[in-house]
Parts: structure tokens; sequence; C-alpha cells
């Protein structure tokens, strides 16, 4: 019975150990004061994030299954944070320059959002730069956006199934 019991407890925590190492992060950070947190919960979630400079921050919270975020951001001062809570969700935030900052929050299945982002202005020695954000509740939802220039706000928010946002 004991060696019975053991191998049952063996089997469950290597089959725990398989199931809690299917999530893949590749993370590069350069620079100074860089922060990245990453948070997977599911299975076949992937994120890639990249940053280069001082002050970069990259957020990813992913729950649910085969959910996939990269973030790319090269300068200063940007902010990336990637929410999805669902199932095959798709999120791409690309940054150059200064000031930036863009935010994706996903709630649903197969929703896919996009950023791009480029340049920032230095008005009287204070920053401003680009915003962009997009929120997407339900499934099968399509979200781009791309700034370039200076003093830009975007936001993209759909609620329901099969949106499209440009």
């Amino acid at each position: 019975m004991k060696k019975l019991l053991f191998s049952l407890v063996v089997t469950v925590m290597a089959t725990s150990l398989i199931y809690a190492q299917s999530n893949t992060s590749d993370i590069y950070s350069q620079g100074e004061k860089n922060d990245v947190t990453v948070m997977q919960h599911g299975n076949s979630n992937s994120s890639d994030v990249d940053q280069d400079g001082y002050k970069n921050i990259a957020n990813v919270d992913q729950k649910g299954h085969m959910n996939d975020v990269m973030i790319n951001q090269i300068g200063q001062r940007n902010d990336a944070t990637a929410k999805q809570n669902g199932n095959g969700n798709m999120s791409r935030q690309t940054q150059r320059d200064i000031s930036n900052e863009a935010n994706v929050n996903q709630d649903g299945h197969a929703n896919s959002a996009v950023q791009d982002q480029a340049g920032s202005y230095y008005f009287w020695f204070l920053p401003v730069g680009n915003l962009a954000e997009i929120t997407q509740k339900g499934s099968r939802n399509e979200a781009v956006q791309v700034q370039r220039g200076n003093w830009n706000y975007s936001d993209a928010e759909q609620n329901g199934n099969r949106n499209y946002a440009v």
C-alpha cells in the first residue's frame, strides 16, 4: 500500500511539473532601472519582452491557454502592459524613443491587439509622448493602432464579438 501511495504521489507531482513548465517567456533587458514582471497561469502561454534603455517597464499577465505577448521597447521612459484572460489571445506592442506608454487588456478568446508607436517630443524640458490603449472583451476582436510623431493619444475599446478597429 505504501508503494502504491508513493507511486501515485510521484506521478501526480511529475504531471504537475510537466503542466506547469509549458509556459515560456524570453526576456532581454539592458540599461538602468528596467522592470519586467511576467505572470502566466494556464498552459502553452508565451511571452517575449525585449527592453533597451532607461526606465523601461513591461508587465505581462496571462491567464488561460495558448496566449501570446510580445513587447519590444527601445529608448527611455517607455511603459507597456499586456493583460490577457482567456484562450488564444495575441498582443504585440513595439515602442521607440521616449515617453511612450501602451496598454492592452483582453478578456475573451482569440482576440488580437497590435500597437506600434514611434517618437516623442520635449516641450520646455517636459516629456510629451504617445499613449495607446486597447481594451477588448469578447471573442475574435481585432485592434491595430500605429502612431508616429508627437502628442498622440489613441484608445480602442471593443465589447462583443468579431469587432475590428484600426
